[in-house]
């Protein structure tokens, strides 16, 4: 019993929507209309960068910074 009242009580974390919100989920206010111009124009990608996290020292830094700017399409790579 404890568990069924447990699965029931987890059910509403299947319709979680994990991730950082941005102007791509404003209804059509201008801030949307914007967004979707800025989409169309530059490609898709464009209005969601890319976040990489990554432990190490500083050369396995340095290597996996040199190989992010080699990636197509990739704008920057910065070491923080």
């Amino acid at each position: 019993m404890p568990t069924a009242l447990l699965a029931a009580l987890s059910l509403p974390a299947l319709d979680m929507r994990l991730g950082f919100a941005d102007a791509g989920t404003d209804d059509t206010s201008i801030t949307r209309q914007a967004y979707d111009l800025l989409a169309e124009g530059f490609g898709p990608g464009f209005n969601g960068p890319l976040m990489v996290v990554a432990e190490g020292d500083s050369a396995a830094a340095s290597q996996a910074r040199a190989a992010l700017e080699d990636t197509k399409c990739v704008a920057a790579a910065v070491l923080g």
